[in-house]
């Protein structure tokens, strides 16, 4: 005993030993006897519970080689994940195991998995594919165990051409059995095909929600946000630009009306101190966005998939040519209908009857040319104020 470091220690790897000894007797007599110290005794003990036995309770079934389909009956197993280089774990369904071995020498090939319906995943060693020779131990599982779909994609996994090559036999072999989420597998693929084609830079921003798995959020969110500035007076920032903000954003979604199709929603308009947003002046921010939210009304039913598919897809498109414009130094076409230039323009318009604009640019050239009007820009700034005030009340 004076190989333990103190009586906790030795506490605790007795109770290791009682605990094998407790759910399997005849282990003493196949393995502990052997050890010649109670620290020997304790290692083999060790590994027992890290290699759990053979249970027949939990044998589905048995193939004439050997091979058994085994039911892990929790969603997490650290043996299977060790032994097979993945998680070790599912999120919609327990863990079903293709095994070889007996007792505590099992081997593992395949993890599933399964809710009863839905097979999630089909994993081989580190979330590869598993071998082809593997796949009919997969067909006799399918065919008796009640699967009604399967969702596995290749997620989590950089195989895919494993997978798809997987996916497609099984697909032929189980005509009946609805393979992947159909509306999330393709859903994914149109806002994985799309993503880099919209364009975006310090003022435009994509916003992806994706889909979920079945019967979680299953619905595929997009949107684009622009963010537009003007300069304003110093002065207004000191003030309560409540009303002034209400007022643009109202006028901002009037004028995006007539001038940006398709047309944004104008989410917020924001007024910014000198040095926040801009070194040289107060700005104004007005926020655009187009959005929407996509799900097909059954995901079920194969034509209303197709027609949700098609309309993100359309919408994705929109966002594209929208994107490129925003970011572009150049117009966008007449036929497009979207005149970026006049929004910006009819908005700074708006701004300078409410007299808040600043024309930054016109007072860096009446400076250099030695404009003695510059000197009355506090009285100026007095009256805007002044007439502001009035706006407000």
């Amino acid at each position: 005993m004076a190989n333990f470091e103190n009586d906790d220690a030795l506490q605790l790897r007795l109770r290791r030993i009682m605990t094998v000894l407790a759910l399997d007797p005849v282990y003493y007599e196949e393995e502990l006897k052997k050890a010649d110290d109670l620290r020997k005794a304790y290692g083999i003990a060790q590994m027992f519970l890290d290699n759990p036995t053979k249970d027949p309770d939990k044998v589905i079934h048995t193939f004439d080689n050997g091979y058994f389909w085994y039911d892990i009956q929790s969603h997490a197993c650290d043996f299977e994940g060790k032994e097979m280089g993945h998680c070790g774990r599912g999120e919609y369904g327990t863990l079903v195991s293709l095994r070889s071995g007996e007792k505590r020498k099992m081997k593992p090939f395949i993890t599933l998995e399964f809710d009863g319906t839905t097979l999630y995943q089909i994993k081989g060693k580190g979330n590869v594919a598993p071998k082809k020779d593997l796949w009919p131990y997969v067909d006799w599982f399918i065919e008796n165990m009640g699967v009604e779909r399967i969702t596995e994609t290749g997620q989590h996994a950089s195989d895919y051409e494993g997978f798809d090559e997987m996916l497609e036999y099984f697909d032929e072999k189980h005509p009946d059995v609805k393979f992947k989420d159909a509306w999330v597998a393709e859903a994914t693929e149109l806002l994985e095909q799309w993503e880099s084609s919209i364009e975006t830079d310090s003022q435009t921003f994509l916003e992806i929600e994706w889909p979920g798995p079945p019967d979680d959020a299953g619905s595929a969110g997009v949107g684009l946000r622009h963010q537009a500035f003007w300069p304003v007076k110093d002065i207004i920032v000191d003030e309560d630009t409540h009303r002034l903000r209400w007022e643009i954003r109202q006028d901002a979604q009037s004028i995006a009306d007539d001038t940006l199709y398709p047309n944004p929603r104008i989410r917020t308009a924001e007024v910014f101190a000198r040095g926040v947003q801009d070194s040289e002046a107060a700005m104004i921010r007005v926020e655009m966005v187009w959005e929407d939210d996509f799900e097909p009304r059954d995901d079920d039913d194969e034509e209303a998939i197709k027609e949700e598919l098609q309309n993100l897809e359309s919408f994705l498109q929109e966002l594209s040519e929208i994107s490129g414009w925003l970011v572009s130094t150049q117009a966008a076409p007449e036929e497009a209908e979207f005149d970026y230039n006049e929004f910006h323009e009819k908005v700074q318009k708006k701004l300078e009857a409410y007299g808040v604009y600043r024309d930054v640019a016109g007072e860096i050239d009446a400076e250099d040319e030695g404009d003695p009007k510059q000197m009355e820009l506090p009285l100026q700034e007095s009256r805007i104020l002044q007439r502001w005030q009035q706006i407000i009340k």
